[in-house]
């Protein structure tokens, strides 16, 4: 499934009416189109709806859902939330509900509005549409403030009004929809949080667009049987060698969960074997909980971690690793930066960077910092270590993850998973892989570190980088659904997630 951004939703307006449908065809077809959900799902002749219209094209759009529905029966109040209709499409189905003699209401009829929306028991939003920017205008808030006060069940078209297509921000006062019916494709804002959490259901109506107006998308969501097919195949006459080495250097102590965590994600991932880099003092901590993997003493650093001047003897004890992760729990010192540093330009091998090895490059930037990242190498930041990586204040990559992520993993080549409510994987060529699933009861401690040792459990069992990032975020939102039902979000933790993989992986079996 490809996902549009406005620019996309214009091609193809355009191109549907250079093939001879006019605005007023796809309007029509438009408002016919989300009537028809309406209808399915409810008795239109007991409905009382409340439509409400702006003035541009989406507010033609909500005239014609208003004239379907009151012709099946539904009780409508069309309110015209910001008067004056400006477009002359919009304008002619605005006409022609002037002859069933429906009730229209002035936006600014304040205490009307309010009755009227205090005896609904259906909004029709069709305010604003993907060209809003922004910020609500005060006199909007307060009509969007009358729906939220009565909790009416609320169908917005195309997009929730206040919420920014391309950008998935949303203004403090923007609708929340329980169903968003839409058009063409699914927009970036119903895919990415915040928007997507205002979205509710979004459904892709048909509206009769010829095929070859379509146009293609650099952003997409990956279907099921992609998982599948990629999903690295096991022989019955296997040995561990079959299935990879993963090299670790992660934990420091006091933060040792975090590279047993990634490890036991690891293993239970597939992968063959596992060889751990630990200092002398986290050795005997972390043998006595967790036995599977092979461990490689080195000296301990003046924080009792990994030294930094073991790098070049780490590279050479794990030469025969086919993937390595580094940064999980390592701490943000000098020491791990040295080891970064020494892996990268150690070793060939697929590379996960995740948390403090992420820190110490954009702490160190130039040429011993960013400019080491290489094209095998996965980075999976959070939106706070993006924001280290960018130089920017987290603030803007949270209102344009787009832009920062699509930046970062074309300008050195890389594979970036951005983890946030809505993870994005953003590939070097410039698609971006969008992910709604999961809860949020995976924002727990670990489960980054558990999604690390995933995708780098697949990197050394030969997955391609790009499948092996896919396939991580996939499975370790799994887990999260799967904790979250048998435990419930507030109690789950990550190693509640880790012990649910043999549940997910069994279905690919």
């Amino acid at each position: 499934m490809i996902i549009y951004n406005s620019k996309q939703v214009i091609a193809v307006e355009n191109n549907a009416r250079a093939s001879g449908i006019t605005q007023d065809r796809l309007m029509e077809n438009a408002g016919s189109a989300v009537a028809k959900v309406i209808g399915d799902r409810y008795d239109a002749e007991k409905l009382k709806v409340t439509v409400f219209c702006g003035k541009g094209n989406n507010g033609g759009d909500g005239f014609v859902v208003a004239r379907k529905l009151l012709q099946s029966g539904a009780k409508v109040i069309v309110v015209l939330a910001e008067g004056e209709i400006k477009s002359e499409c919009a304008k002619g189905m605005f006409d022609f509900l002037l002859p069933l003699g429906i009730r229209v209401v002035q936006g600014d009829d304040i205490a009307t509005v309010e009755s009227a929306v205090k005896a609904s028991n259906l909004i029709v939003d069709a305010v604003y549409g993907i060209g809003f920017k922004c910020e609500l205008k005060p006199k909007i808030r307060i009509l969007f403030d009358l729906i939220k006060k009565y909790n009416v069940e609320t169908v917005s078209i195309d997009v929730p009004s206040g919420v920014d297509c391309d950008t998935a921000t949303a203004d403090a006062n923007a609708i929340k929809a329980s169903l968003t019916v839409t058009f063409f494709q699914k927009k970036l804002c119903h895919v990415i949080y915040p928007a997507y959490k205002l979205c509710g259901e979004t459904i892709v109506a048909d509206i009769g667009t010829p095929n070859d107006a379509f146009v293609q998308s650099s952003v997409g969501m990956m279907s099921d049987d992609y998982y599948k097919r990629v999903m690295p195949k096991r022989s019955p006459d296997s040995h561990k060698g079959s299935f990879g080495t993963l090299g670790l250097v992660c934990g420091s102590y006091g933060m040792i969960g975090a590279a047993l965590i990634a490890a036991e994600s690891a293993i239970k991932s597939g992968v063959g074997l596992v060889q751990i880099a630990a200092s002398r003092s986290m050795y005997p901590i972390m043998a006595s909980r967790l036995v599977e993997p092979v461990y490689k003493i080195y000296d301990d650093s003046v924080t009792q971690s990994l030294c930094g001047d073991c790098a070049e003897n780490i590279v050479e004890d794990f030469k025969k690793c086919n993937a390595m992760l580094i940064g999980c729990g390592c701490g943000r010192t000098a020491d791990t930066f040295k080891l970064v540093k020494g892996v990268l330009e150690g070793t060939e091998k697929a590379v996960v960077i995740d948390a403090d090895g992420l820190n110490v490059l954009a702490d160190n930037d130039g040429n011993d910092g960013l400019d080491l990242i290489r094209s095998n190498t996965i980075l999976t930041p959070h939106c706070a270590e993006m924001a280290r990586l960018c130089k920017v204040d987290i603030s803007q990559i949270k209102s344009d993850k787009l832009y920062y992520g699509s930046k970062l993993a074309t300008e050195h080549g890389c594979i970036v998973v951005l983890k946030d409510a809505s993870t994005l994987v953003f590939l070097p060529d410039g698609r971006v892989i969008a992910f709604t699933g999961g809860n949020d009861g995976m924002a727990t401690a670990g489960s980054g570190d558990m999604l690390a040792g995933i995708i780098a459990s697949f990197a050394a069992q030969g997955v391609d980088t790009y499948d092996a990032a896919l396939l991580g975020v996939h499975i370790h939102s799994k887990c999260g659904l799967i904790a979250a039902k048998k435990l419930s979000k507030r109690s789950m933790t990550a190693t509640d997630m880790v012990n649910c993989l043999s549940e997910v992986y069994r279905d690919f079996e």
